[in-house]
């Protein structure tokens, strides 16, 4: 596919987009600062004895930071330097531990609140389930989400979760997380498995992103096949810079950094191990437009 070079106004960015970056690298900067301080103060202050309670404390602020570090590269705004975002990993190592990152733009998955009937049988449909299922399990997520008790043609209403045995009745509202979906009359645990890398809450949007949705979105889409996805996966992972021009967007998985990025949001997963220690550490966040707060947590695990 032809590639077009970025256009001459991205050359001088406005000064709020310089002003934004600044901060955040200050950011950055500040925090590992004070992880290096932290650091130095718990080593005079622990015995030898506590040596692997020390290492776990050190992974984990080391962990944390990486979630800043990881903001920095999908926010660059220079083409060559903006980080992939399409669940990709990143290795990063701060005080000698490698830290593992991934970042999974959101706008590449099936919001629960947002999408369509039809993406939901699709995705039932592509995670083995028959037509007639997969068609009362979508049904049954709209009537979840839906303000009243009047159940689609193969949905259920609260009367049927209380002969089911079921504890829970449906919402009647947004769903609040993806867990929420085991809820579901229907959804059992291995299926909620195979289709929960493919969900969100956090897009508001029915539109997906092709550029970096998982497997499992690629899926859903119309007239994909299993040859398909795995030829635009192979892409991605293949794709190349043009090392005669540095401004040319070629690199797949990365957004255009002409692309807005106020309110779209990210999940970040970073994981850590030192010693007998491990820690991973998901956060997702959602970009604004304030270099104040450059980003809000919607979601801390």
């Amino acid at each position: 596919m032809q590639q077009s070079p970025l256009p001459e106004c991205n050359k001088k960015r406005p000064a709020a987009r310089r002003g934004f970056a600044l901060v955040s690298t200050m950011t950055a900067i500040i925090v590992l600062s004070l992880i290096g301080g932290s650091l130095l103060h718990l080593r005079s202050g622990l015995s030898y004895s506590q040596k692997d309670g020390e290492q776990r404390v050190k992974l984990e602020m080391v962990v944390r930071a990486a979630v800043n570090v990881a903001f920095l590269g999908l926010t660059d705004t220079r083409a060559e330097k903006r980080w992939r975002v399409d669940g990709v990993p990143t290795t990063v190592v701060f005080n000698d531990i490698p830290i593992t990152l991934t970042v999974q733009d959101e706008s590449g998955k099936i919001d629960l609140n947002a999408s369509p009937r039809d993406t939901f049988v699709r995705l039932f449909q592509s995670a083995g389930s028959d037509a007639d299922t997969a068609a009362a399990l979508a049904d049954r997520i709209l009537d979840w989400r839906e303000s009243n008790n009047l159940a689609h043609l193969n949905g259920s209403t609260d009367e049927d979760y209380r002969a089911s045995g079921s504890k829970v009745r449906p919402r009647h509202g947004p769903f609040q997380s993806v867990d929420e979906l085991k809820m579901v009359l229907g959804i059992t645990p291995e299926l909620f498995d195979k289709i929960r890398p493919a969900l969100t809450v956090y897009s508001q949007s029915q539109q997906i992103s092709r550029q970096t949705a998982p497997r499992e979105v690629l899926l859903t889409l119309p007239g994909m096949s299993e040859a398909a996805v795995a030829e635009i996966i192979n892409d991605r992972l293949q794709g190349t810079e043009d090392p005669e021009d540095r401004s040319l967007f070629v690199r797949p998985g990365v957004l255009n950094p002409l692309l807005p990025l106020g309110g779209r949001s990210f999940t970040i997963t970073a994981t850590g191990k030192s010693g007998s220690n491990q820690i991973v550490h998901e956060e997702v966040i959602r970009i604004t437009d304030d270099p104040k707060r450059p980003f809000l947590v919607l979601m801390r695990k």
